[in-house]
């Protein structure tokens, strides 16, 4: 199950030990871990309740809630929520929203637009989804926008979603429980940019192969000879081989990627010179042992910091959400 918290210090002790402890002391704070680890290996609360802690359900104006214990007379309290992301039957677009908030909390969060890319940036860190809606990100969240010149849509998606993606945001995110990333680490991130033509080859393959992994899986599901897990595995090899550009030919009349990198600079050079942006914050060179693989001769790797706009979500008071 996914962890949210009620407040930020209670997420800080989940995500630094050492401050966990000296907050709450050595025997609370073991058992406050202990409990959200937990938390964290469980699918559903029925996989709790029968643990050590004495997993419940509390009654009258706690109705809804769970507890359980920590040292005597010391207990956490958490609130199940069970609604999935808004998503559409693919995982991929996101076309609704719960909460509201009120104009007076707009300052408090950042607001997002469809077509901008939404990461989770704990738990299920780096998942990408792209929202087809406005609306405003809590600090579950980081956004990416103004991406479009150096990425297509379906290709970002599919290249986030692959295990290059998530075994480099696994070797970002910090927190002895919850894991978080945060926009400097996404940004300093090292990932391939093909030509914007290669991109949608790309995405054309990849498109066109899955469809056969789902057609396995459903074999797989009837017959149930395979090993579990196969089509997942295939899944990443279709998505792991299309990041390193083996999955469709060269074409020499591609504009390079390193033109569309040159073209990205000098817009937002003018932008910063007319003071429409704010200057970036300027990213280390990426060195030869970062690369991780050979790329084609057409693409280049990039920081995620050069290709859009990156901002976190912030979540407002409570005041200020209807």
């Amino acid at each position: 199950m996914d962890i949210t918290f009620s407040n930020n210090k209670l997420k800080k002790y989940a995500e630094n030990e050492s401050t966990c402890k000296k907050k709450l002391g050595e025997v609370r704070s073991k058992l406050y871990m202990v409990r959200l680890r937990d938390l964290l290996s469980a699918e559903t609360l029925e996989d709790v309740r029968y643990l050590p802690g004495h997993y419940h359900e509390l009654v009258e104006n706690r109705k809804g809630q769970w507890a359980c214990d920590l040292d005597q007379p010391y207990r956490l309290i958490f609130e199940p929520h069970e609604d999935p992301i808004p998503t559409d039957k693919d995982g991929k677009y996101i076309n609704s929203c719960k909460e509201k908030i009120k104009v007076e909390g707009l300052n408090k969060t950042r607001k997002v637009y469809p077509g901008d890319f939404l990461l989770t940036n704990s738990m299920s860190f780096g998942r990408p989804y792209i929202t087809n809606i406005e609306g405003c990100i809590h600090d579950g969240w980081l956004a990416l926008s103004d991406y479009d010149k150096c990425y297509c849509s379906d290709f970002l998606f599919y290249l986030l979603l692959s295990p290059y993606a998530k075994k480099v945001f696994g070797s970002k995110v910090a927190g002895a429980v919850v894991k978080n990333l945060n926009t400097d680490k996404v940004a300093a991130s090292v990932f391939p940019l093909p030509p914007l033509a290669e991109q949608h080859r790309i995405v054309a393959k990849i498109e066109e192969l899955l469809p056969l992994v789902e057609e396995y899986d459903e074999a797989q599901e009837k017959l149930d000879k395979l090993n579990d897990g196969l089509p997942e595995k295939l899944k990443k090899s279709v998505l792991q081989q299309a990041i390193m550009g083996r999955l469709d030919t060269r074409n020499d009349k591609d504009e390079p990627a390193s033109a569309l990198l040159s073209q990205i600079r000098e817009e937002k050079k003018k932008l910063v010179e007319e003071k429409k942006i704010k200057k970036d914050k300027p990213l280390a060179p990426i060195k030869d042992e970062e690369k991780p693989f050979e790329i084609p001769e057409s693409w280049e790797w990039v920081r995620l910091g050069e290709i859009g706009d990156w901002g976190a979500g912030a979540t407002p008071a409570k005041g200020n959400m209807d």
